[in-house]
């Protein structure tokens, strides 16, 4: 049946509302703006350059979906399944992430500015080069995750795992730390000016990697006054 299907933003809504498993099919560039599509099959589907900005996709499963450079602006994932998905260069501005499995998801050059992630797992994603400025990603799992030279200015990671991740080279200026586990982070030629770190778990060697620390907050509420 769906081997002549000719998809359209109509037929793959209708189609998700039937709970129909679309996995695997080609749905790149389509027009799925504001769409209900909660809880659709969507694995391995092709969505690149889709549309899906404002489009509801709570706890759909689009793991191993490629998204690249698919805008999902404001779109809402709550819960939603992208283990392994291919998310490089997409938009996802102030997109609703929450408890949403993004485990080894390639988000490189990804745009998440004011996304909002609590509580998400991004386990060994990859997040180079991506913009999460002013992003929400308190009490999520980062472990083992690349953010190699991503900008992370203000971000919000109060209480998040951040074991062995890859912070070289980010933007940290100003970001919320406090409570964060950051054991074996590689922390090299990081800005952590006026970064919060009160009550991070995290080495002085590892601070000493950091390009600059100026007006940081330390694990034990010093202020630093040095870069």
């Amino acid at each position: 049946m769906f081997g002549l299907t000719k998809w359209t933003r109509q037929k793959v809504i209708e189609q998700a509302k039937k709970g129909a498993d679309l996995a695997g099919r080609r749905l790149a560039g389509l027009d799925l703006s504001r769409a209900a599509l909660r809880r659709a099959r969507l694995g391995r589907a092709i969505l690149t350059k889709a549309n899906l900005t404002e489009t509801n996709l709570c706890e759909a499963n689009l793991a191993g979906a490629d998204l690249t450079e698919a805008d999902l602006s404001r779109a809402d994932l709550t819960g939603a399944n992208l283990s392994e998905a291919v998310l490089c260069r997409a938009k996802l501005c102030g997109a609703k992430l929450d408890l949403a499995n993004l485990t080894a998801a390639k988000l490189e050059s990804a745009d998440l500015r004011d996304a909002h992630a609590e509580r998400a797992n991004l386990s060994r994603a990859d997040l180079s080069q991506a913009d999460l400025r002013r992003a929400v990603f308190t009490g999520s799992d980062l472990n083992r995750a690349n953010l190699t030279g991503a900008n992370l200015a203000e971000i919000n990671l109060e209480r998040g795992g951040l074991n062995d991740v890859n912070l070289t080279e980010a933007n940290l200026a100003g970001a919320d730390l406090s409570g964060a586990n950051l054991i074996g982070a590689d922390l090299h030629r990081a800005d952590l000016r006026q970064a919060n770190l009160v009550g991070a778990r995290v080495a002085d060697i590892q601070l000493f990697q950091a390009r600059l620390l100026s007006k940081a907050t330390l694990p034990d509420g010093a202020i630093c006054e040095d870069d």
